[in-house]
């Protein structure tokens, strides 16, 4: 059967405004409130951002300090290998001033006397001395080149001298030697 509708479409048609107000109304609302969720939701992502990068920072500060103390460690420990690779070249480039006087010393025959040694502001030994004769001064010269650390030996000098009383002669001599590193 049919249904009859007894109302008439004026009022059918007010209904139906009425139910799409009232739809429209509850979009609205729906929005509305979805929008403020969104907003709150928006804020609070917002002050815990801005909390999560506040402690960031602090850690970043706290990261630079202690990286400052590290960077004064470090130059400490810089300075300290820079110490022992000084010390550790000298050590290893060293000359023994003593071992080399005493082997020149031992070299030298009882007939020759010695009057000086001297090492020089170029790493060279001076050794100035008599001997009776010429043939002693060319026999230390070869002694000498013997010895470690001596890299190059010359003769500076050769003078023959009287005695006073005339009784002997003798030649002042002066003897360079280049020393080397250990």
């Amino acid at each position: 059967m049919h249904k009859l509708n007894l109302l008439p479409t004026e009022v059918l048609i007010s209904q139906a405004k009425k139910k799409h107000h009232l739809f429209l109304i509850l979009i609205v609302i729906i929005f509305l409130v979805s929008l403020i969720c969104i907003l709150m939701f928006i804020n609070s992502s917002k002050i815990f951002l801005k909390n999560e990068i506040e402690t960031t920072h602090q850690d970043i500060v706290d990261i630079r300090t202690h990286m400052q103390a590290w960077d004064s460690f470090e130059l400490m420990l810089d300075d300290c290998e820079k110490r022992q690779n000084i010390y550790e070249t000298l050590v290893r480039n060293r000359i023994n001033y003593s071992q080399i006087l005493s082997k020149v010393i031992s070299l030298m025959p009882k007939e020759i006397t010695i009057i000086s040694f001297k090492i020089d502001d170029c790493n060279c030994l001076i050794i100035n001395g008599y001997a009776p004769y010429n043939k002693y001064v060319a026999e230390i010269l070869e002694d000498i080149k013997s010895i470690d650390n001596i890299f190059d030996v010359s003769l500076g000098f050769v003078l023959y001298k009287e005695d006073e009383n005339k009784s002997g002669h003798s030649y002042y001599f002066e003897i360079v030697a280049e020393l080397t590193e250990d």
